[in-house]
């Protein structure tokens, strides 16, 4: 078998190649002789499309979905793939997740307090 203007002397060298031969075929059309017969000026029916831009879709689309990309990429540092900053991550959401209520509450007693005449 021939590649690449060397004899190969691995003939499954030559059955990799071989399910690419038709679309490399296909693809060359430029080579092929012979003229295309048409039926006047435009063979096919011509269309136009446009596609324009709608301005609601960009208030109530375009910029929300920018402002949340642009709010999660502020927390990518978080997934660095460290497994003991995961398990860090955890126990300071659960150490929030159990302080808050408390800090929360002696906030409301101050307002209480200071609501008082």
């Amino acid at each position: 078998m021939w590649l690449c203007r060397k004899i190969n002397k691995n003939p499954i060298l030559g059955l990799v190649i071989y399910p690419y031969l038709p679309e490399i075929g296909r693809t060359n059309t430029f080579y092929k002789k012979g003229k295309k017969v048409t039926d006047g000026m435009y063979p096919e029916k011509i269309e136009q499309i446009t596609h324009p831009y709608d301005k609601l879709e960009h208030v109530l689309i375009d910029k929300p979905i920018y402002v949340f990309r642009w709010l999660l990429n502020r927390f990518v540092f978080l997934q660095n793939g460290n497994l003991q900053y995961y398990i860090l991550y955890g126990f300071v959401f659960v150490t929030a997740a159990i302080l808050l209520p408390f800090f929360i509450s002696k906030v409301m007693v101050i307002i209480n307090f200071l609501n008082q005449q």
